[in-house]
């Protein structure tokens, strides 16, 4: 956890949405075969996504269930913060927090950062990063 002087030093803010947080997503697809629409799958629990547009297949209709619920999951959570310059911070990277009040903990998926140096801040490193998913 980051010492009482480094909390400090690190401005940032926590958004989470709980609200667009999906346990299930469904797709379907034509079958040819049945004559009928059929249903899949991704994920488990309520509240559940409907897929608007039918799927040429299964494995297309999975697929498209699969990424839906990952970007659904993602944008659940937001984490900006700006630290002291850190080069080490890249997009695409895993970030953890631990030790912030108001219950900011967990892991996060790095999308943008952005390095600064200025005569009255110095060297800063803005990161925003989603809600990390797994998969």
């Amino acid at each position: 956890p980051p010492t009482e002087g480094e909390r400090k030093l690190l401005m940032g803010s926590v958004r989470r949405n709980d609200k667009s947080r999906y346990g299930t997503v469904r797709a379907k697809y034509y079958d040819v075969d049945e004559a009928t629409h059929v249903y899949v799958t991704a994920g488990s629990g309520e509240p559940v996504y409907n897929m608007r547009d039918p799927y040429p297949d299964r494995p297309q209709a999975e697929a498209a269930a699969k990424g839906k619920l990952a970007k659904l999951t993602r944008s659940t959570g937001h984490f900006n913060v700006t630290i002291p310059g850190n080069p080490a911070a890249k997009a695409g990277a895993r970030l953890s927090t631990e030790g912030w009040t108001g219950g900011e903990d967990g892991e996060w998926t790095i999308t943008r950062v952005v390095h600064t140096i200025t005569p009255l801040g110095g060297y800063r490193t803005q990161i925003t990063a989603e809600a990390f998913v797994d998969g």
